[in-house]
Parts: C-alpha cells; sequence; structure tokens
C-alpha cells in the first residue's frame, strides 16, 4: 500500500521558511509555503521602481559557506541553482555634507580608504574593531551559529577557549552605542555601525 507523504505547512517565504522547505522536501514531505506577501524572499525580495528593482533587505549575501552547506544537504549545487558573482564593495556611506566612504571585501583596502577619508586615527579605530569582531566571531562561529543545540553553547570547547577574549570585548552591560564610543573617535565611523540598528541607537543593547 502507497503510503502518502506527510504534508507540512511553512507560514512565511522568508529564507528561514524557504530552507526548511528545500531541506524538508529533500527528505520526501509535501511542503506548501504560504506569504502575505506576491514575491517570495521575505527580506530578500525586492521591489519594482522606475530606476529599477530596489532590495527590500539585505544587499549582499554573506556566510556563504553556510548557504553552501544547505544546498549540499539538499543535494544540489548553490553555484548550480542560483547566479552568483562576488562584488568587491560590501557598502558605500553618504553623509549630508558630501563626504562618501566605501567599505570592500579587502580588509587592507578599506583601512586605506578609511585613512584617506577620516584620517590615520579612525583607520587604527577601524582596524582595532575589526580584530575584536573577528575574535567574537571565532569564539560564536562553531558555539553558536553552527549549534544545533544552541541554548548549551557556553559549554563549547571553542566557547570556553575564548572567554577571556570575550569577557574583554563585551565588558559590562551597555548599550550599542556605548560600546562603540569605546573603539571610535570620529563619530561619522562610529554612525556606519549604528545604522545597523532599527531601534534607538542611545538605548539598544550592545552587540558586535
Amino acid at each position: 500500500m502507497h503510503k502518502e507523504k506527510e504534508k507540512i505547512i511553512i507560514v512565511g517565504a522568508g529564507i528561514g521558511g524557504l530552507v526548511s522547505s528545500l531541506l524538508l522536501s529533500d527528505q520526501g514531505m509535501d511542503v506548501v509555503v504560504i506569504d502575505k506577501n506576491k514575491e517570495v524572499g521575505g527580506k530578500l525580495r525586492s521591489i519594482p521602481s522606475e530606476d529599477g528593482p530596489i532590495d527590500a533587505g539585505p544587499t549582499v549575501l554573506t556566510l556563504i559557506d553556510i548557504f553552501v552547506e544547505i544546498f549540499s544537504q539538499a543535494k544540489l549545487d548553490i553555484f548550480n541553482e542560483l547566479d552568483l558573482f562576488k562584488d568587491p564593495y560590501l557598502a558605500r556611506h553618504w553623509w549630508p555634507d558630501g563626504t562618501k566612504l566605501d567599505l570592500f571585501c579587502d580588509h587592507n583596502r578599506n583601512l586605506e580608504n578609511i585613512e584617506s577619508v577620516f584620517g590615520s586615527q579612525s583607520a587604527s579605530d577601524f582596524n582595532f574593531f575589526h580584530k575584536d569582531c573577528k575574535k567574537l566571531f571565532n569564539s560564536f562561529d562553531k558555539s553558536l551559529l553552527k549549534n544545533k543545540l544552541p541554548k548549551i553553547f557556553f559549554t563549547k570547547p571553542s566557547f570556553l577557549k575564548n572567554i577571556h577574549n570575550i569577557v574583554r570585548i563585551l565588558g559590562k552591560p551597555s548599550t550599542f552605542a556605548q560600546k562603540l564610543n569605546r573603539y571610535f573617535v570620529v563619530k561619522k565611523t562610529q554612525g556606519n555601525y549604528q545604522t545597523l540598528l532599527h531601534t534607538n541607537k542611545k538605548r539598544s543593547g550592545s552587540k558586535l
């Protein structure tokens, strides 16, 4: 007797819903995805305009290795399924006074560009900030971001061996703006990272 496929309904066609539907479908389940918008993608979708499509959310795809793994689990090659290209530009920042700053994938190029726009002190501030962020990422990458049981991330060796860096960098609970004050003297460079928050910058909890 033929066994009927288990039917799964996923609400939301954002990145989480799409990834879930991909992996569940590969396991032989009958998956239906529903969303309130006409287009799929959630924050990844684009909005049409007279000048061309405008991204509704993120404009770059980071942590590509995670997406490669997801597609591999579904027996697919992400580079065959999607049209991807590496853009050297990560972001372009503008200020009302006409100041412009481009950030790139290459860290050394960022340092050179920041120094040319804001001076050597700002480049040094950014370099220090970048090093601390890298240490935090290495501390939380396997223990939290790629952990199937994230609630016990603090027991993982990759977290425990870096606990001294985590305590030094994060310090006492504070706002995001207060954390950035420790790194950046020039307020414009500090503002680049405050724009990552959608809430009140002075009261928001800190995160790096």
